[in-house]
């Protein structure tokens, strides 16, 4: 991004995504990008919506296994 090329930071992020689906920050990098850019604004908010739903299922997972406090 700092380079200016979202077209390869969005390609980086998608192969990140395949390795890891479950990984939340991913999602959101890759929405904010393509928002922030004025791109695929439909799918953009659907990566940031999935990013908050893995987001709150990890941390539920983290506060039933104590490793997160519930603040």
């Amino acid at each position: 991004i700092d380079a200016d090329n979202v077209d390869k930071s969005a390609e980086v992020l998608r192969e990140l995504i395949k390795e890891e689906p479950d990984n939340p920050t991913y999602y959101n990098d890759l929405g904010f990008v393509l928002a922030d850019h004025g791109r695929k604004l439909d799918e953009s908010e659907q990566l940031v919506r999935k990013a908050l739903d893995l987001d709150a299922k990890l941390r539920k997972k983290l506060l039933a296994e104590d490793k997160i406090d519930k603040e």
